[in-house]
This record gives C-alpha cells, sequence and structure tokens, in this order.
C-alpha cells in the first residue's frame, strides 16, 4: 500500500522489528486505498492501513464521518470493520447525537458499543444523559439494545422510580439487571 504513495509524502516515525514501516506521518492530505487521510496514519504487519486521520468527512460503510476524525480498524482497511472513532466534530451515530471529540467504539458485527451524547435523549424508552465523562457513555449489546445509562431525569424502570444521575445497567433483553445511585 505505501507504494503507491511517493516517499516525499509521508515521515516514518515507527518501524517494525523487521524494519516495515509502522506509524507514519503524512505530509498533507493523502488518499490511502482511497481513504482520505491526513495527519498520522499507522500500519499493520502486513502493510495494510490499520488507523489514520480523516482529511475530509468520508463513509465507512453506512456510516459517515467528519474529517478530523480518528479511525482504527479490528483488523486492518481490508477487514473493514470499524473498531473505534475519535469524532472529529459533533454528529449523528445512528440517529444519536454524538459529542466531537468524543470515541465512538463499535462491536465486531458494527452495532454501536459506546458512544457519548450531545445532548439527552431518549433511548430504548430510557432518558439517558449526555456528557463527555466516562461515565455518562452509553453502552449497548452487540444486539443494539441499551446496556448502561445514567439518567438524564427521574424516571420509572420496572415499576421502580430512580432519580436523575441513576447508572442503569440492563441485560441484551432490556431487562434492568442493576441500579447504582
Amino acid at each position: 500500500m505505501l507504494a503507491t504513495l511517493s516517499v516525499d509524502a509521508y515521515e516514518v516515525t515507527k518501524r517494525w522489528a523487521d524494519g516495515r514501516p509502522w506509524f507514519l506521518i503524512l505530509k498533507g492530505d493523502i488518499e490511502i486505498a482511497g481513504i482520505p487521510c491526513r495527519g498520522e496514519a499507522a500500519f499493520g504487519r502486513g502493510g495494510d492501513l490499520v488507523c489514520g486521520t480523516l482529511s475530509r468527512e468520508w463513509l465507512f460503510g453506512m456510516r459517515r464521518f467528519a474529517a478530523n476524525s480518528q479511525f482504527r480498524f479490528y483488523r486492518g482497511r481490508q477487514d473493514g470493520r470499524l473498531n473505534d472513532v475519535k469524532l472529529g466534530a459533533d454528529q449523528d451515530i445512528d440517529g444519536l447525537p454524538c459529542l466531537g471529540g468524543t470515541v465512538a467504539w463499535f462491536h465486531p458485527n458494527q452495532c454501536v458499543s459506546v458512544l457519548h451524547l450531545a445532548s439527552d435523549r431518549e433511548v430504548d424508552s430510557i432518558p439517558c444523559a449526555s456528557g463527555d465523562n466516562l461515565t455518562l457513555a452509553l453502552n449497548f449489546h452487540p444486539n443494539g439494545r441499551l446496556a448502561s445509562a445514567v439518567l438524564a431525569q427521574a424516571h420509572v424502570v420496572a415499576g421502580q422510580r430512580y432519580e436523575a444521575g441513576t447508572l442503569l445497567r440492563f441485560d441484551r433483553d432490556g431487562r434492568l439487571i442493576y441500579p447504582r445511585s
């Protein structure tokens, strides 16, 4: 993959033990395997792109990410599955408003695993709190159901009232398994 780039287009900052490039600093906006990149990029032992920073808005599968989003694949670009993305700006992911500068994680099946809401939202009938604090991150099961959230306001779940700020955890079927105030 690097063979397609001019040696003047990047600087190698770290190499694998066998001397192959691992981390690079790109000297401008460059397409690597069709993905618009800038800044730092990394390559696996086999030479496949593992992570980088988008130089412009880009579509991975059905999800569009803003310029300056930092992406990382599970097993490289050829596998195609995103592991996580540090968002370059506020944006929606699967219809939920997410905070720029926070990391959205994905399960191997590409359902969202973790994200940070930019504003309070109802998810699976639960009023979820927003914010960049790690405790405020929404967690999801691989089936897409809410796994944990902090309440944005007082709410009744399974016949019990919980106050705003309570952490709720749910099983994969949406049943409450753990409340913590």
